[in-house]
């Protein structure tokens, strides 16, 4: 079985359907049980819909990298693994804007 970190580093592979069967059952057995991760999948596959039919676009990188922060943070404490403050970052909680 897995954790949540491997399914959200697997993720993208997973729903671009390029992981190993073994790998494909082990995520789907952790969805099927874990309601965050299972939160995080759905999300993600609705969002793919959404720009899929948009088109598409470059997110620029520093943004990139701060909602995946975010999100590993948000899934830490989640799972009791976060340390006080790890999920603070002021560019996205807008600190220092008015």
């Amino acid at each position: 079985m897995i954790n949540c970190r491997k399914v959200l580093e697997t993720l993208s592979d997973y729903l671009d359907d390029e992981v190993a069967l073994a790998t494909r059952r082990d995520l789907e057995n952790h969805l099927a049980e874990c309601r965050t991760c299972r939160v995080i999948y759905d999300t993600a596959r609705r969002t793919l819909r959404i720009v899929t039919d948009v088109g598409t676009f470059e997110i620029p990188e520093d943004v990139s990298e701060r909602l995946l922060r975010r999100t590993m943070a948000g899934l830490d404490a989640a799972n009791g693994d976060a340390a006080p403050g790890d999920d603070i970052d002021p560019g996205i909680h807008g600190k220092g804007r008015s």
